[in-house]
């Protein structure tokens, strides 16, 4: 017996739905980006890795408990690469409003401006999506902060930050589909 088709149709918009669902915090950058050979680096605990070009500069730190993970293109001027540091924290983060005024008043604290504030999914957690910008005495900085939780013990803060006006999409674009190769070991 053949199931009718509204069921059929049914079952394949909520398959559409749920897909779309995995990963809508960066719904507002619509990126095509050129694939460079990359390798995998775990960080400091092991605990995540990323995809990373393979002629790239990183960094791993642990602060009291945090994993840190600071990576960048080192052959090019700053002004045409970006910083991309991915910090694991110990702690649970809810996102909540009383959440979101702390992390921008913490921002705010670190003379960041805040340009848009996004609220979205991230790797399948609730996540969170700011956009900010300052200026230094030598240049502009343009930076996006992306913070989600990942169960009780642990949540995540990344940052990209791009210095200068130069191409500031496409080298959040060149980030996010790094960030986007996140593997977090459960």
């Amino acid at each position: 017996m053949n199931p009718p088709k509204f069921i059929l149709i049914l079952c394949g918009l909520i398959a559409l739905g749920s897909c779309s669902k995995t990963n809508t915090i960066f719904k507002d950058y619509n990126c095509q980006t050129e694939s460079i050979p990359t390798k995998p680096v775990l960080d400091a605990f092991l605990k995540f890795s990323l995809e990373i070009p393979k002629n790239w500069k990183t960094e791993l730190y642990i602060d009291q408990g945090t994993s840190i993970f600071a990576t960048a293109d080192t052959t090019k001027q700053l002004s045409e690469a970006f910083l991309l540091k991915v910090s694991q924290i110990p702690g649970q983060l809810i996102l909540n409003q009383a959440t979101t005024d702390i992390i921008k008043g913490e921002l705010t604290k670190n003379l960041w401006q805040i340009n848009s504030i996004q609220n979205g999914v991230f790797k399948k957690f609730d996540a969170l999506l700011i956009n900010t910008q300052k200026n230094t005495s030598n240049k502009k900085i343009s930076a996006l902060h992306l913070y989600f939780g990942f169960g009780s013990e642990h949540y995540f803060e990344i940052e990209i930050q791009c210095f200068g006006d130069k191409n500031t999409d496409e080298r959040y674009c060149q980030a996010i589909k790094i960030i986007n190769s996140l593997n977090i070991k459960e």
